[in-house]
């Protein structure tokens, strides 16, 4: 106890009461007083509701651009064909049974369609703003030039026939993997890879041309043909007319002439069905 004591005494001057009488005054000063009200200038005060209202402004003027900007355009072909022109000018022709959709207007970077079927293109040129197509498992990308491309809904195969320029093939899901056709050259891209293949034949662009030539033709792959291009089918009424033997010559006529070119030519009649034409043999 007596240690205690000592040390207590020894250690007194760390403890004074005058000094902690001063800081509790100090501390309810602190608490107790008021911080000097801040009033802003006239200048500070306009310029803020300026800068406000012009974020406003601008937020609704992006959001209304934007708007634009996705609003997109779908076009659909059943047993018919369509030309479609693009908001840049480049011409989209469709085929039967087809899809294609593109926006109102196209972003400033580049010109995106996305399509389902068959179509030939003939693309604005830009060297700055590639046009791209855009199908459900392969990517064509060109800058300004004509091709064909047949993508049927469901099929993981893509074609593309160059006409005119340089086109890049590759599948949407990998971009390294390009192939670069050139004029009259004919792509393929399935189950992921892109090859070069055979010339597809004179009438591979039939159903845009409408031209046609048959060469010792059977007459299965010659109705095939022409449904292909007319967007219609053309049934033979027995295998039997299947191997009869065409050659001939047609530079944009109708069906209806083709049709009774065949009847003519094999003795055959023709029945229409719904969307269907039947050839049959005379009795």
């Amino acid at each position: 106890m007596k240690a205690q004591n000592d040390f207590l005494k020894k250690t007194g001057y760390l403890y004074s009461k005058k000094t902690d009488e001063a800081w509790s005054d100090l501390l309810n000063k602190m608490e107790h007083e008021e911080a000097p009200e801040l009033k802003p200038s006239f200048f500070s005060s306009w310029a803020f509701r300026v800068a406000a209202v012009l974020v406003v402004l601008l937020g609704l003027a992006w959001g209304i651009q934007q708007m634009i900007n996705t609003k997109t355009e779908k076009i659909e072909t059943a047993s018919f064909q369509k030309q479609v022109v693009l908001p840049d000018g480049s011409v989209a022709y469709l085929n039967g049974n087809s899809e294609l959709t593109y926006p109102k207007k196209f972003n400033p970077t580049n010109r995106i369609v996305k399509l389902s079927g068959e179509a030939f293109f003939k693309v604005t040129k830009n060297p700055v703003k590639p046009f791209i197509v855009e199908t459900q498992s392969a990517r064509i990308r060109v800058l300004g030039t004509s091709f064909n491309v047949l993508a049927p809904l469901g099929a993981n195969r893509v074609e593309v026939l160059v006409k005119t320029g340089i086109v890049s093939l590759s599948p949407i899901h990998n971009q390294k993997d390009k192939l670069y056709l050139k004029k009259g050259e004919f792509g393929l891209m399935e189950a992921g890879k892109t090859q070069r293949a055979i010339d597809p034949g004179e009438n591979y662009l039939s159903w845009q041309t409408k031209k046609f030539q048959f060469k010792n033709e059977n007459l299965k792959n010659v109705t095939e043909v022409l449904s292909h291009a007319y967007a219609t089918h053309i049934l033979l009424e027995s295998d039997s007319l299947e191997q009869l033997r065409l050659t001939s010559t047609y530079n944009q006529v109708s069906l209806e002439t083709i049709i009774k070119s065949l009847c003519l030519t094999f003795h055959l009649k023709s029945n229409q069905n719904g969307d269907e034409i039947i050839l049959s043999a005379v009795n």
